[in-house]
């Protein structure tokens, strides 16, 4: 017998911070939709039972502070766990790297990353 595969780690967390309106791409129309919260999985391990998923969170803002305060808003979201989206169960959420500024092709668009551990179960 399968075993049943772990949840989309990526829709949780796009599940788990609906409040940003976030995605998993960078839209073309980025500027109109600043502040912007990108999500996408960018690595991870597993022992069978959890799945420890590496996360990045990238925050795209008009400036400066509108894209920290972004940042630490979600940090403090995806830290208070654990969270039942409608993708499934975060167990538990860790900063692996903290928010900090990144360049962006786009100079006049700030971005602030950040990387969190996101683990879960099989469904």
């Amino acid at each position: 017998m399968r075993s049943a595969p772990y949840i989309d780690t990526e829709a949780a967390v796009v599940a788990l911070l609906a409040d940003f309106t976030p995605g998993t791409r960078t839209p073309v129309d980025l500027r109109d939709r600043l502040p912007y919260v990108r999500i996408y999985r960018i690595g991870g391990t597993d022992d069978g039972v959890t799945d420890a998923a590496q996360v990045a969170i990238d925050v795209f803002g008009v400036t400066r502070a509108e894209a920290w305060q972004v940042a630490r808003t979600v940090q403090a979201t995806m830290l208070d766990r654990p969270h039942a989206t409608s993708a499934g169960v975060v167990d538990r959420v860790r900063t692996a790297t903290g928010p900090t500024e990144a360049p962006y092709t786009d100079t006049t668009i700030r971005l602030v990353t950040a990387t969190y551990e996101v683990q879960t179960r099989r469904r």
